[in-house]
Formats: structure tokens, C-alpha cells, sequence
């Protein structure tokens, strides 16, 4: 059994874990990270969405330097110190999307993985080939092979090969891939019928994909962020194969990037015995979608739920096949601002996005309406798809869990209609992170009970201000 927790850690780079300029928010936010979230229910791969390249130069599918690099190397470091493992390993994260600055949507995707229990095996390989001009991530084919290089001493590279200039040398250590007593893995592959051996940290994630007829997928245009496929191998049990494409989509163009995931030919075929496929993501598509409802989520998530092996999905808003509202607060991930938040029930008040019942109270929800400047519902963008080949063993149950350390974890602290089926009440354990929490059931409404201070309590940093401040998302975790 194998363990994922997915995070859209709100602009992560070095900044946000280790700050010169203000070094008290920083560990704050990194205790945040390692001891309140991670450490809890310790996982055998953290992906992290949203590492910050929105301003750097360089080309798509190129190594992640600068303040990107130096964020998740600090974040490995801790990850070992807080487990006292030194074989958590990071898949060294590549540019996605937006080739032009100013786009707004350049980001990439962080795979940590604990080397104790997998072994990294691309898909890709780290290659410098003639025809691409730069390193990059290639496919494990006869023309790539034998073109495979370490991923440290490189500079910055442009699409046309040449180095962008005033850069300094992005270099990602041997131990990023786990060396084992300085050994580092072998992964034996076949190619045209042979066998080769590719050293572990020679491998890469996948970072872009053709579709059925061999073009070039967009998600959906050409400067869009891609999903990031990374592969892994059990080591010892059941030895399957994980096949994880994480991805976060740009939220003006997110319902065709969803659709265009069930083109991916790998996806639209059935999973290989003794396989398991995963997609965690932030899809910034509602799955609840208030004004399209039924027809909008048939539309986009059900190209997933449709394909020739159909995945499941772990947050689902559907119960008699129909959306259930009362399902909502328990698939919600995305969290208001903390000028926005507040810790109130629905008593006595009609319901909105910021007086609401269990667990979502008035701290889940979004900015839209006119210039996002409105709270409305929508929040549940944050899921999980998974589905087993043949011999593949899924655990029941799977433990899937919204990390809330909010109000904690699981969702047991009322009994919800029968709509709210109990993988979504249940899951793992995660304790409230807040000094003044929130009393659980019934929340607390200080219009009705003059109780302004308990806000002013709520939204201060050593309780909710500090937990947003680290991401504007709650975590997942599931066991596949």
C-alpha cells in the first residue's frame, strides 16, 4: 500500500519556509508544513503544486532554479529531519507552461518520495540530446538512450539551447535522488527488445504528452501548465507500479484542460495489471458547480468517469447519481482569505458561504462574483482519481482525508444526512491547529451572541491567519 499527500501550497519557494526578512512567519509556516500536516499521517509520496516560476526565464521542460529550487531542496531537508529519514528523495521539478513572461500560468510540480518503499522510474529520462539543445526530460526510446546525464551544474536554458544569461548554476546534489550508502539504484528497462540499465537519478518525470494521433497535447493551449507524470516502483509487498500525474490547471482555462486529460492515451486505455494510475490535482473546476450543476460536472470530470477504465473519484459530489449538496462541506478544499473567514454556524441565520454548518462554518469558500471581490461557494477544486489494474490490491478502506487542521480531522463530530456516505466523515487523523479553535459541533455566531472578540481571536495568526498564510488550499491524503 502506498500513501500520497497532494498540497497546493500557495506560491511555494524559499520565501515561504525561510525568510531572512521575516524568519518568525517563516518557521511558522514551515512547522506548519512539516509538523502539522505532513508528519501527521507521514505519507510515501508529498506532491506539492504551485512551486512559484511565474517570472523566470527559460525553457519549458528545463531544470526549476532560482528561488523554486532553493524551496524545495530547503523543504527536503526538513522532510528528512522531521522523519529522521534520509532517503526522502525529490524528483527534481522542471518549468511547466507559459514560454512567454508575463503569462502568468509558468509553475512547477514537486514530487517527494521516501526511496524506502519506491523506486523512481521516470518515464522519462534526464537527457541532453543535439536536437533539443538543452537538458531536459526525453523518453526512454533507442534515440535518447545513451544520452542520459546527472542533474547537477546546469545553467538556465532558453527553447533555442542557449543559456539565459546573468544565471547561476542549478544544481540539484546527487542525494536529491536517494543514494543509497552512495550507491545509487539501477532501474533496468527494455529497449527494441533489450535490456538497458538506467541509474535512478538519470530519470525525469514526464512533463508533456502527445494525443491519440501523436500531436501535441495542450490543456488546453500551448502555453498552459501540462500534468507531471512521475512513475514509481514498490520496493518489496506487492511491487506495483504507481503512475502519478499530478497537475493545476489555470483557473480561465480549466474546464477544457480537465476534458483534455481523458485524451492522454495512457488514461483513455485501462490500467496494466499490477498497476495503479492516480491524478491529484488542483482542477479549478467546482465539482459541485453551482450554476451549471448535473450537466457541467457530466461535462468535464465525467470524461474522466467515462473512459475505457473508469476512474473513481475520491471527493464526490454525487449520491442516487444526482449532486448532493449536502455533501459540499465535506469536499471542500479551498479556504477564504482571513479578512474573509469566519468561524460561524448557520443558527439562526439563512446559510452563505460564511455562516454555514459543520465543517465548513464560514472559513471555506471563494472570491468571485464582479473582480473576485464577492465570497461565493464554490471550493471543492482539490481531488483525487484512482483506479487499479488487474492484481493490483486497492486498500479498503482507502483513508481518503482533506487535511483540515482547522477544525480537525476526521468529520465526526455530527451525524450529516445520509447523502454524506461515510468515506468522507472518516479518513485519518489530523488535530486542529488552532489555540482559540472552534467549538465543535454546533460553531459559534457572534451576531447572535455578541461575541465580536472570539473573531478577532479566530483571525489572528496563531490560529487561522497563520494556517491560510501557508496556503489558501487544505491538503488531501489517500491511500491507493
Amino acid at each position: 500500500m502506498t500513501s500520497v499527500l497532494f498540497w497546493n501550497i500557495n506560491n511555494f519557494s524559499e520565501a515561504k519556509i525561510e525568510d531572512p526578512k521575516n524568519p518568525f512567519h517563516a518557521q511558522h509556516r514551515c512547522n506548519h508544513i512539516a509538523e502539522e500536516v505532513f508528519i501527521r499521517n507521514t505519507p510515501h509520496i508529498f506532491v506539492v503544486v504551485e512551486v512559484h516560476q511565474r517570472q523566470v526565464q527559460g525553457a519549458e521542460g528545463s531544470l526549476v532554479g532560482g528561488h523554486g529550487k532553493s524551496g524545495v531542496l530547503r523543504l527536503l531537508d526538513e522532510l528528512r529531519d522531521v522523519t529522521d529519514n534520509r532517503y526522502w528523495s525529490l524528483v527534481p521539478p522542471v518549468k511547466l507552461g507559459g514560454g512567454d513572461l508575463g503569462t502568468g500560468v509558468r509553475e512547477a510540480v514537486a514530487v517527494f518520495y521516501d526511496a524506502q518503499f519506491l523506486k523512481f522510474t521516470g518515464p522519462f529520462l534526464w537527457a541532453q540530446t543535439p536536437e533539443v539543445g538543452f537538458p531536459c526530460g526525453m523518453p526512454i526510446q533507442a534515440a535518447y538512450v545513451g544520452h542520459n546525464i546527472a542533474y547537477n551544474q546546469f545553467r538556465e536554458y532558453n527553447h533555442d539551447g542557449s543559456q539565459v544569461l546573468n544565471t547561476n548554476n542549478i544544481d540539484y546534489p546527487v542525494n536529491t535522488i536517494a543514494a543509497f550508502n552512495n550507491n545509487i539504484r539501477q532501474v533496468r528497462h527494455t529497449v527494441n527488445g533489450n535490456p538497458v540499465d538506467i541509474p535512478e537519478n538519470q530519470h525525469a518525470g514526464q512533463w508533456y504528452f502527445l494525443d491519440e494521433n501523436d500531436f501535441y497535447l495542450n490543456f488546453p493551449n500551448e502555453d498552459s501548465r501540462s500534468p507531471f507524470l512521475t512513475r514509481f516502483k514498490e520496493v518489496g509487498g506487492h511491487e506495483r507500479t504507481i503512475n502519478l500525474y499530478s497537475i493545476h490547471t489555470s483557473p480561465s482555462s480549466a474546464k477544457k484542460a480537465v476534458r483534455n486529460l481523458a485524451r492522454i492515451p495512457a488514461i483513455a486505455n485501462p490500467t496494466p495489471a499490477a498497476t495503479v494510475d492516480v491524478i491529484v490535482g488542483d482542477f479549478n473546476v467546482d465539482s459541485f458547480n453551482p450554476s451549471k450543476g448535473y450537466k457541467s460536472f457530466r461535462t468535464y470530470y465525467d470524461t474522466l468517469l467515462n473512459v475505457a477504465n473508469p476512474f473513481r473519484m475520491a471527493l464526490n459530489p454525487l449520491y442516487n447519481n444526482a449532486i448532493n449538496n449536502d455533501r459540499r462541506p465535506f469536499c471542500m478544499t479551498h479556504l477564504l482569505g482571513t479578512n474573509e473567514a469566519r468561524p460561524y454556524n448557520a443558527n439562526g441565520v439563512a446559510a452563505d458561504p460564511q455562516h454555514n454548518v459543520y465543517p465548513r462554518f464560514g472559513y471555506m469558500g471563494s472570491k468571485g462574483g464582479d473582480n473576485f471581490q464577492d465570497v461565493v461557494h464554490t471550493g471543492s477544486i482539490d481531488n483525487v482519481f484512482y483506479r487499479h489494474g488487474a492484481n493490483s490490491y486497492p486498500p479498503v478502506p482507502n483513508n481518503i482525508s482533506v487535511v483540515n487542521t482547522v477544525v480537525g480531522k476526521p468529520y465526526n463530530q455530527s451525524m450529516p444526512g445520509a447523502a454524506v456516505t461515510v468515506e468522507l466523515r472518516g479518513g485519518m487523523t489530523y488535530e486542529s491547529s488552532l489555540i482559540n479553535g472552534i467549538p465543535i459541533p454546533q460553531g459559534v455566531n457572534p451576531e447572535l451572541n455578541n461575541n465580536r472578540p472570539r473573531l478577532k481571536k479566530f483571525r489572528k495568526w496563531d490560529n487561522y491567519d497563520r494556517i491560510y498564510n501557508t496556503s489558501d488550499h487544505l491538503a488531501l491524503y489517500i491511500e491507493i
